[in-house]
């Protein structure tokens, strides 16, 4: 089994040397890495470069700034590999990753293999690690794919692109893509593709993948005045896919985008949001008279007592009030 690895790069000099390392260290080594350099501004592509002259196994690409969603789509199109897996250039896998992925290959073709994930990073100087809920699983059919597809969604298997590895022909056969022009989610949108083709896949009990957070940063820690058209995107796109392949997670899907709508409207609390009070009110003012939003309401079912509460100033417009609860839950986090 040969293994296409694709890691986008965009300005991530003081990391992706930790990235490659990872890769060369591999106890398997029938591997090709690809490196596209997405017109980094730092030192990332002449690093990228270096390693490249050295071993005849990596290559590196050079492209226009176009985002990691075209720049995976690129590596696709330069893969020779059987099997293919994901890394993002600031994040690591561990050295034997490679050895046991091949030996459930050898003994049986699979279409996607899933595996579980430490989530790691320095909060507070502390240097902090957890996993993800290992769990363990074979998926034999379609059908098989849709009776697991909430468990996955739930313990966060199912959006990313580097907890997992697929199969370049199957892949091919579907035809997936990543989306262009997309800032958010763009690996589930390509992996939803995949999950309503599934007809083999496995989920092993093994933590190969180190996903690293810089600085205590995460999604919700920076504002983003396009996400909210982003997250709407993606949950209309989606919803009509499960609504015909899987509808019992519709639901599901629902409640996950009234909690990026919370996220959304938390982070207009955040330390780089420089709209002032009246920008903010007109933002979730937008949010609460979007139709897409007023459809999401309508029927869904809330899951937790926080998407309760959202889904009832959303439908009532209590703008102020999801204002107050944004600023409140950023001021508890700061503690």
């Amino acid at each position: 089994m040969k293994v296409s690895i694709i890691v986008p790069v965009y300005n991530c000099e003081k990391y992706i040397k930790k990235c490659i390392e990872s890769i060369k260290a591999q106890t398997y080594k029938n591997w090709e890495l690809i490196l596209i350099d997405d017109d980094s501004k730092d030192e990332s592509g002449r690093i990228c470069d270096e390693y490249a002259e050295k071993n005849n196994n990596i290559y590196v690409y050079h492209i226009e700034n176009n985002g990691p969603a075209n720049a995976r789509n690129i590596g696709l199109s330069y893969a020779k590999g059987t099997y293919c897996m994901f890394v993002d250039a600031d994040d690591y896998i561990e050295k034997n990753a490679l050895e046991i992925l091949n030996n459930i290959i050898q003994e049986e073709n699979q279409d996607i293999i899933f595996y579980c994930n430490y989530n790691e990073g320095y909060y507070n100087g502390e240097f902090i690690q957890n996993n993800n809920k290992v769990l363990k699983f074979d998926i034999k059919s379609n059908e098989d794919m849709k009776k697991n597809f909430n468990l996955l969604f739930d313990e966060f298997y199912t959006h990313p692109v580097w907890n997992k590895l697929y199969n370049k022909n199957f892949i091919d056969k579907v035809g997936a893509k990543f989306p262009f022009g997309i800032n958010s989610a763009e690996d589930f949108i390509f992996n939803m593709e995949l999950y309503q083709n599934v007809k083999k896949a496995k989920v092993i009990d093994k933590i190969l993948y180190h996903y690293v957070k810089h600085d205590g940063e995460s999604i919700s820690s920076t504002f983003n005045k396009e996400k909210f058209n982003g997250t709407k995107y993606v949950y209309e796109k989606e919803v009509k896919v499960l609504e015909k392949w899987n509808p019992e997670s519709v639901n599901k899907f629902k409640n996950f985008f009234i909690k990026d709508i919370n996220i959304n409207i938390n982070s207009l609390f955040n330390k780089d949001c420089n709209l002032v009070f009246r920008d903010k009110k007109n933002y979730v003012k937008g949010i609460v008279n979007d139709l897409v939003v007023k459809e999401c309401l309508e029927n869904v079912e809330c899951e937790n007592i926080r998407n309760k509460i959202t889904a009832v100033l959303l439908k009532r417009k209590f703008i102020l009030l999801l204002l107050l609860m944004g600023k409140v839950t950023r001021m508890i986090k700061r503690h």
